[in-house]
């Protein structure tokens, strides 16, 4: 004999959606009921009687680590002939809006802050005439 009133079927969390600063995970929540030995059917969650399980919920709610976050790069220089261009790398909170001493994020992937660039080679030098020996 097979009763009229369903069963909640609960199915296996998901993944969360994050790893830190907050995901959402689900599962399947479904009214059914037996119908035969090996057989179920799908009805209205009012045919089950007790409360709905929950179908989601937030997950690893922690806040992320802080990372690295780099500026805009400088202009070449000097203006000719091989050179630098530099950078600021700030350690900020994973929402950005703290910043934190450089010691609170990890040095092995600090983003490199000066870089070697040329704009082309400089001209040769020009001799202004003048009065050198007076």
């Amino acid at each position: 004999m097979y009763l009229y009133t369903g069963r909640w079927f609960i199915g296996d969390w998901s993944e969360c959606g994050q790893t830190c600063d907050g995901g959402t995970r689900t599962r399947t929540v479904l009214c059914i009921r037996k119908i035969g030995p090996a057989e179920e059917e799908t009805l209205e969650d009012t045919f089950c009687l007790t409360h709905r399980p929950i179908e989601r919920e937030s997950c690893n709610n922690q806040s992320c680590p802080p990372k690295w976050v780099t500026l805009e790069w400088s202009e070449c220089t000097p203006k000719c002939g091989p050179g630098f261009k530099h950078r600021i790398a700030l350690c900020k909170s994973s929402d950005l809006t703290k910043t934190f001493p450089a010691t609170h994020c990890p040095s092995h992937n600090k983003p490199p802050v000066r870089m070697r660039c040329s704009l082309g080679r400089c001209p040769p030098p020009r001799w202004i005439p003048g009065d050198w020996g007076q």
